[in-house]
């Protein structure tokens, strides 16, 4: 992912939480103008949106000259949000679902401008993906991708906290990542199955989309097992397509 795919958050620089204007996406879908998106929700997260980019910006306390509203500024807000996205995506690599922030936080140092910074890009990309489950009916990544954006902004603010008051954020976020190394996090990140279970959800996605692929789940897990170098059951392949299906049949 080299951007975000349905609104671009540079665009909203020096927003306070007000109605958005209406000839933008967050404009739209606040005014109610997307029925699968309620215009209530909407400006909930709308004021996520908002806090997300303050934090990002403010993220010592201090509004920098550089980010005082103009065309230059939006410009470098999205350069910067378009490294960060690149630094998010080599950080956490392909997984089945959107990965929970403690997953990331296990891989940031302890510098504070690049976790707060990173921590508040990855909420706009669960945000993002959020808001591409509820458009597409996939009730499991909007509900998560919610769920992640506000965490991720939590542990974004937390790290703030800390460099506002002069402290370094080094030892919080070395508590967690020994955390996250030693327990069931970090070893769903290091499992190299996980990552082909990764693989498999998003070739059964495109199968969904093109039911011909395949003529029955067991011929997808057969094809898929040619394809995966730690899987060795066609069972399982299938009885994750039944979850996923039951997922998909929910929302």
């Amino acid at each position: 992912m080299t951007y975000f795919k349905h609104f671009d958050p540079a665009i909203y620089l020096g927003c306070d939480g007000g109605c958005p204007v209406h000839n933008s996406e967050w404009g739209n879908w606040c005014a109610g103008d997307e029925p699968k998106f309620p215009s209530g929700f909407a400006l909930f997260q709308w004021w996520h949106l908002c806090d997300v980019i303050s934090t990002y910006i403010q993220w010592d306390g201090k509004w920098p000259k550089e980010f005082h509203y103009s065309n230059h500024a939006i410009a470098r807000l999205r350069l910067e949000f378009t490294a960060s996205l690149s630094i998010v995506n080599n950080l956490l690599g392909k997984y089945l679902e959107i990965p929970h922030p403690f997953l990331l936080e296990s891989n940031l140092h302890g510098d504070a401008k690049f976790n707060i910074q990173t921590m508040c890009v990855y909420s706009l990309f669960c945000l993002d993906e959020a808001i591409d489950g509820i458009i597409n009916n996939i009730s499991t990544k909007a509900s998560l991708g919610f769920s992640y954006a506000n965490k991720a902004l939590e542990l974004a603010h937390e790290y703030r906290k800390d460099a506002v008051n002069n402290q370094s954020s080094s030892s919080l976020s070395a508590a967690r990542a020994q955390f996250a190394r030693s327990g069931a996090i970090a070893k769903l990140a290091k499992d190299p199955k996980q990552k082909e279970k990764s693989f498999i959800y998003e070739c059964w996605l495109e199968w969904k989309n093109n039911p011909l692929s395949y003529k029955s789940k067991a011929s997808f897990a057969r094809d898929m097992l040619q394809k995966c170098e730690h899987l060795t059951s066609n069972k399982i392949i299938e009885d994750w397509c039944r979850d996923w299906e039951k997922a998909h049949s929910a929302s």
